[in-house]
């Protein structure tokens, strides 16, 4: 059997626990004092994360919606402009061409319209004159073969009444019977007639009916009204649109400072701009974003998470929210860097959004607390 020395921490922890067993009092304040630190981390972990943050602000970045040319500055890089100054003015002559050329359409169009309106205009006096003429020579017609009807009835009535008579008369031998054969013929000829005239009559109502039908819908001069004004309505939409596409355009050719800041870039005079590129950069003077660096050492599960909420004390009573994270462990600012040269930090992103009533400075450092 080998010999092993007791090891040195063991040794160490026997001598401790003896003499803190020959002092009573010295037992009782270790005792508390595991205690505390039991209860401190605790509480630490109960509060949340407590780190330092940069109030953080993106550039704004104003562009054209049209392709243009830089015309003027008002202001130059570095200098501090205030909400609603003139920056920049682009070139508009060829959108102020545009729009007098939308002008005129509109002048043209409504010009035609009028026009067309009183030549439809004079088409439906001259048509509904037809109508009424056409409607008095159907009714002509109408009440002249009722009238030929009526005659033809009654012809048809005494050809009959002679006809019956000669032939009694030719029964008795009084009348010879050649007098029936003529007689027989006149009777054939009032029928034939009383048939012309009926189907004149039958003719001339039929005419009546689609007269009548045709007058009850609108005239041909009403329906291409119907349609002119469809299409004015349509073509005076279009060029209207067209129009305050045009002057929004217009309006927007005068950039202008949507917040305080300071301008840090402005495209040169007489370059080309289009919508892809930015004209004007202006880093704000306040902003309500502030960005933390969490050591790359943090627990998944320690990690905050969106919507967590965030106490900034006295700074911003009202505090904040834990926006996103970013996706990567990246270099934290200087700002954050210790006081060792060469020393930098680097940890993962958290970005918290403010309340509006707190806006910063960018570049500050703030202590924050984010609440589990």
């Amino acid at each position: 059997m080998t010999y092993s020395p007791p090891n040195r921490a063991r040794r160490s922890a026997v001598r401790f626990f003896d003499a803190l067993s020959a002092r009573p009092m010295a037992a009782v304040i270790f005792a508390l004092s595991v205690a505390l630190l039991i209860s401190l981390g605790a509480v630490r972990q109960a509060r949340g994360i407590s780190t330092r943050a940069v109030v953080h602000a993106d550039p704004i970045e104003l562009s054209t919606t049209a392709t243009t040319t830089v015309l003027t500055h008002h202001v130059v890089p570095g200098q501090k402009v205030a909400a609603g100054d003139l920056l920049m003015t682009l070139d508009t002559a060829d959108t102020a061409a545009a729009i007098a050329e939308i002008e005129n359409q509109l002048h043209s169009l409504q010009a035609q319209m009028a026009l067309e309106r009183t030549q439809l205009g004079f088409n439906a006096q001259r048509n509904e004159i037809q109508w009424l003429q056409a409607r008095q020579s159907v009714e002509y017609a109408l009440q002249t073969s009722q009238a030929r009807t009526q005659g033809s009835r009654l012809a048809l009535g005494a050809a009959k009444g002679w006809r019956d008579n000669v032939k009694a008369l030719v029964e008795q031998g009084v009348e010879p019977r050649s007098a029936l054969l003529e007689a027989e013929k006149e009777f054939a000829d009032a029928s034939a007639a009383a048939r012309e005239a009926r189907a004149s009559a039958a003719t001339s109502r039929r005419q009546a009916q689609v007269l009548e039908q045709t007058l009850e819908g609108d005239l041909p001069s009403d329906r291409l009204l119907t349609q002119l004004d469809a299409f004015a309505k349509a073509e005076h939409h279009r060029l209207t649109a067209q129009l305050e596409h045009l002057k929004s355009v217009m309006d927007a050719a005068k950039l202008r400072a949507p917040r305080a800041g300071v301008v840090a870039y402005m495209a040169p005079v007489g370059s080309r701009a289009d919508m892809s590129a930015a004209l004007v950069r202006l880093m704000p003077n306040h902003s309500t974003t502030v960005v933390a660096h969490l050591p790359a050492t943090t627990p998944a599960q320690d990690l905050p998470q969106p919507g967590q909420t965030v106490a900034l004390g006295l700074i911003c009573p009202d505090g904040g929210q834990v926006a996103r994270l970013g996706a990567a462990v990246e270099l934290a600012p200087a700002q954050l860097n210790g006081p060792i040269p060469g020393q930098v930090i680097h940890g993962l992103p958290v970005f918290v959004t403010l309340s509006e009533n707190c806006p910063m400075t960018p570049g500050m450092v703030v202590p924050i607390e984010i609440q589990p």
